[in-house]
């Protein structure tokens, strides 16, 4: 954590990387890792790591971290030029916003307003549209 508290994402990266191969699944090093792919601007890869995140591990009062998650890989998707994945990954989590807009409380979402009025506006404009207003979003 050290390391990447003081952005310095390509060596907290190695120790991230060390933690997973004495306990492989453990779920904190896999998303920071993932965050420093993500940092490196190295999306594909990024894109990759937060899919190896296991979700089922953030519960309770860290249940939050699934939808960062999800959020983050779909960014990466998007920056690397996945658009059809991003859009899938967009689009659910649109309608879970939706269903329950109190749990994007604790959330940065201006990914998904990145995503919404840029690259994947003809996908996602109708969803987003509805739920802006909602959560205070942009709307250009």
């Amino acid at each position: 954590m050290w390391h990447y508290d003081f952005d310095e994402p390509e060596n907290a990266q190695e120790w991230f990387e060390r933690a997973i191969d004495v306990r492989p699944g453990y779920a904190d090093a896999l998303r920071y890792r993932a965050h420093c792919l993500h940092d490196r601007q190295r999306w594909r890869e990024a894109a990759l790591a937060y899919a190896a995140v296991p979700l089922k591990s953030f519960v309770g009062f860290r249940a939050t971290l699934v939808d960062t998650v999800q959020l983050s890989r779909a960014y990466c998707l998007m920056r690397s030029g996945d658009l059809a994945g991003a859009s899938v990954l967009f689009a659910r989590l649109l309608t879970r916003f939706t269903r329950d807009p109190e749990s994007t409380e604790d959330l940065q979402l201006r990914y998904l307003s990145e995503a919404c009025l840029g690259p994947l506006r003809d996908a996602l404009w109708f969803d987003y549209m509805r739920i802006a207003p909602t959560l205070n979003l942009p709307l250009s």
